[in-house]
């Protein structure tokens, strides 16, 4: 349906698959929070992707039997976007202790700036 409205496929890949590994995350942090265990929250998060990098990520590559490529446009918009959204996200969460409503409007911006970008790439 999103390729007959003109979503570009790349959109469409990245979105399932930011839904598919986050999605039980974002879960269990609603429920964590609902229960007033912020710590539980942030934990969860950090912990699922450190194991994303650490864990299956090397073992993509092992089934591969080669390295995992790497496109030119990953490389110059998704990395750098991850990497922003990570510090936005952590450091001021990690200094004080506690998230703000505008880590949570600079992370939607962010977002939003970062399919205007990938859709008209």
């Amino acid at each position: 349906m999103a390729t007959k409205i003109g979503v570009p496929e790349r959109i469409i890949g990245v979105t399932m698959v930011a839904i598919g590994t986050s999605l039980p995350e974002l879960i269990t942090t609603i429920t964590a929070i609902s229960k007033k265990q912020a710590d539980l929250s942030v934990g969860n998060i950090i912990g699922a992707n450190i194991m994303d990098l650490t864990l299956i990520m090397p073992i993509s590559a092992f089934v591969a039997g080669k390295p995992l490529p790497i496109s030119d446009m990953s490389a110059m918009i998704d990395l750098p976007a991850c990497l922003l959204v990570g510090l936005i996200a952590l450091v001021p969460a990690l200094l004080r202790e506690k998230f703000s409503r505008y880590q949570g409007f600079a992370l939607l911006l962010i977002y939003a700036a970062y399919v205007a970008v990938t859709c008209f790439i």
